[in-house]
């Protein structure tokens, strides 16, 4: 509906005006009917300008009849949808056949009740009315579905760059990931990581700049996401990107992509810390290899030291053991004091032997210690993954 009162507008065409004027009278109730024309050029002419909702025509009619007009409607694409609604005396089946290849949407017999033509017309015009509804409703559909299978392949980038991040050891490789997926969206990007590695920029042609590192870090103060002219910026606390082509003038495809961007950029951030962590865990299990290998030498140390001290003190202990016992002769004992004493020397002895084997559990104790070490030693020098 094209006026204010939102009334059809209808325009005639005949070259009777007696038609004219009938067909008028009987629709300006409910239509605003337009000014009549009385051929097909000067209806065609019209139509084009002044777009009504619906067209009347006579067919036969000099110069361009009716079908002609209705034809050269249908091929315009400014006009091809105003519905055309037909009036004939000649309702024959070739009629209906030419005015269905000439895109007609309805006839209407010569002569007409009053009745027959606004129901003829109310109906022509749902008829179009519903078709333009259809067609929105289908361009509608088409669009939502192109955003999705759109959105669904932009997240297969994200999710795409989210394992091939696993597979990454080293900033370099993280970074040159990140820009490779933003080209993947029609982007160009710049990135720097930062952690326990160090830190670098990199971009699609490799190591940025200086200008670009120094423009870099200081957007990472800026907040996590910030927009400014063509460019956006993401940033988390070790990863900071920077599209310089985002497509501002696109808000739905901008909107999408800045999510998007902002998962990758996290997932980034997750990974660096992950590296870090990596890094962290690797000198940790250094460090304990190192002093597990400096208490297995110790222990084997003590042990080894241990059992000689033992023979050493046996062998002392027997010889001064047979010296003394030797010396029983000079110093003018009785027999009864050599046994004593020799029993009190013998019993001294075996207390010290008794100690050293009290040792020798302990040995037993630090031999399953070394042990253990040995097989926790064998496990900490397998690869970390």
């Amino acid at each position: 509906m094209n006026d204010t009162n939102e009334r059809a507008r209808v325009l005639v065409v005949d070259d009777e005006p007696v038609s004219l004027a009938l067909v008028a009278g009987i629709l300006e109730e409910d239509y605003q009917v337009l000014a009549g024309a009385g051929d097909g050029e000067e209806a065609l002419g019209r139509i084009r300008a002044e777009k009504p909702d619906l067209v009347l025509t006579d067919i036969v009619m000099p110069g361009m009849s009716g079908f002609d007009l209705c034809r050269a409607l249908k091929e315009d694409g400014q006009t091809r949808d105003i519905p055309v609604l037909f009036l004939s005396g000649a309702m024959t089946l070739e009629e209906y056949l030419n005015g269905h290849d000439a895109g007609g949407d309805d006839f209407l017999a010569k002569p007409f009740q009053p009745g027959a033509l606004r129901l003829t017309v109310a109906h022509t015009l749902r008829h179009a009315a519903e078709r333009r509804r259809l067609a929105q409703d289908a361009q509608s559909a088409f669009s939502t579905a192109m955003v999705a299978m759109s959105s669904a392949a932009e997240i297969g980038v994200v999710l795409n760059f989210i394992r091939s991040s696993y597979a990454c050891r080293e900033y370099v490789q993280l970074a040159d990931a990140i820009v490779t997926a933003c080209g993947e969206f029609g982007l160009s990007a710049c990135v720097r990581l930062h952690g326990r590695m160090g830190g670098l920029a990199r971009n699609r042609s490799g190591a940025s700049s200086a200008l670009e590192r120094s423009i870099l870090e200081r957007l990472a103060g800026f907040g996590r996401i910030v927009d400014f002219s063509h460019r956006t910026a993401i940033s988390y606390d070790h990863v900071t990107l920077m599209i310089t082509d985002m497509p501002r003038d696109n808000e739905e495809r901008y909107g999408r992509l800045r999510d998007h961007l902002a998962m990758l950029v996290e997932s980034a951030d997750a990974r660096v810390q992950a590296l870090d962590d990596s890094l962290e865990i690797t000198a940790k299990h250094r460090t304990l290899t190192g002093l597990v290998r400096q208490t297995q030498a110790a222990l084997a140390d003590i042990d080894r030291r241990h059992r000689d001290n033992q023979n050493d003190t046996r062998l002392i202990m027997h010889a001064m053991l047979g010296t003394v016992e030797q010396s029983f002769a000079q110093l003018g004992l009785t027999t009864a004091q050599e046994d004593y004493l020799a029993g009190v020397l013998r019993g001294a002895v075996e207390q010290v032997m008794d100690l050293f084997n009290q040792g020798l559990a302990i040995d037993d104790h630090l031999t399953a210690v070394k042990n253990m070490l040995d097989k926790e030693d064998g496990a900490a020098t397998a690869p970390l993954h």
